[in-house]
């Protein structure tokens, strides 16, 4: 039996994804710069968002920055919590292609096709901004494959295929040992301090250490994917403790409303925000701001969720079943929306509710209807 509330905060942390990027076009201090067009192409790795537009509100800069410091995060948390009673129930050559079949392929497809279409308004506002006509989409494609596809937001899926992947093959390597280490069977991690402590410390250890060496803005280019260097192990981490919070059956019991998390969750929330201020006046805070605020908002979010949302709603139950479409397709919708407002003459802060809204809305409609056509067409 699904648990509603788990499927609801993943929709609300879609949510966040869909608005993060609606409004990125107008954070403060965000320029279009074309001089990273090669033969008519952006380079992902050198772009921020597809469209950057001159009005610009700095409200969207701390929207963009709170966020940003816990939702994917959170993302990765909320994935690990069905891994290993995916893995129990299909094994690992069945788990592997079933998530290859959901993660992986949407990706192969999403590319060439919903990503390439999101990143062209680049090229159209190069001719927007220089007055110059602009390439055709056609070149556009052309161009990107000869410099690499871009893979846009969907680094996520392909990040977190090769997480399951790790886990599939340790799993593997276990399972078919005689004497299985007893200390794998006795984590269940049911405390919220205990969770804190262990998120907090190595994340320090494996992310905040690197931000030392390597800036926590430089996004490492791997094949078709590119990814924030100093968040890869980060990321891990919170993949590895969701599966080991879900591995011996207490999500029910975290997702209750009398559960410790539920009943500290506004305590995390507080935490999250002192931390976000603190390390924002810190010389150097970037290198801690991540790490620090990562486990105690993502907590606050499991703990109101827990305590506040249980009862079935018909329009969330919808949305939330078209949650992955919705990721994969919301970025085309956003930047089209985003390069058509160039035109107009409203402030920053109306721009960036209109792109949040249709972006949400027509992302959606289109995700409902994908998702009927494609079980037409499966039939």
């Amino acid at each position: 039996m699904k648990n509603r509330s788990i499927d609801y905060m993943k929709a609300f942390v879609i949510v966040l994804v869909v608005i993060q990027h609606a409004v990125l076009a107008y954070n403060v201090g965000f320029v279009f710069d074309d001089s990273y067009l090669v033969g008519g192409v952006l380079p992902v790795s050198n772009l921020t968002n597809p469209v950057h537009d001159t009005a610009q509100w700095s409200g969207f800069n701390l929207f963009v920055g709170m966020n940003d410091q816990f939702f994917m995060s959170l993302m990765f948390l909320i994935s690990g919590f069905f891994v290993y009673k995916s893995l129990k129930k299909y094994g690992t050559k069945s788990f592997v292609g079933r998530r290859a079949k959901r993660l992986m392929l949407p990706v192969l497809l999403g590319i060439p096709t919903v990503i390439v279409l999101a990143y062209y308004p680049a090229a159209l506002q190069s001719g927007f901004v220089n007055g110059t006509s602009p390439i055709p989409i056609t070149e556009f494609f052309r161009g990107v494959a000869s410099v690499g596809f871009m893979s846009g937001p969907l680094w996520f899926l392909t990040m977190l295929f090769n997480f399951n992947l790790i886990v599939a093959l340790v799993y593997r390597f276990y399972s078919k040992r005689k004497k299985r280490p007893s200390w794998l069977d006795k984590i269940t991690l049911k405390s919220p301090f205990t969770l804190y402590c262990i998120l907090i410390m190595l994340s320090l250890l494996l992310s905040a250490s690197l931000n030392l060496v390597v800036h926590p803005i430089f996004w490492f280019p791997l094949g078709f994917a590119s990814f924030q260097f100093t968040r890869l192990l980060h990321y891990f981490v919170y993949f590895i403790i969701g599966i080991l919070i879900g591995k011996n059956d207490k999500l029910d019991e975290i997702f209750s409303e009398k559960s410790r998390i539920s009943q500290l969750w506004y305590i995390f929330l507080l935490i999250g925000i002192l931390s976000y201020i603190i390390t924002d006046t810190m010389p150097n805070g970037y290198i801690l701001k991540h790490t620090l605020c990562s486990a105690p908002i993502s907590f606050a979010v499991i703990g109101f969720f827990a305590k506040y949302v249980h009862k079935p709603n018909k329009v969330i139950d919808n949305f939330s079943g078209n949650a992955f479409n919705i990721y994969i397709f919301h970025i085309a919708f956003s930047s089209w929306i985003q390069y058509f407002l160039l035109y107009t003459n409203m402030p920053a802060v109306l721009k960036g509710i209109v792109a949040a809204s249709l972006t949400l809305i027509l992302s959606w409609i289109f995700s409902d209807v994908f998702s009927k056509l494609k079980l037409k067409v499966l039939r």
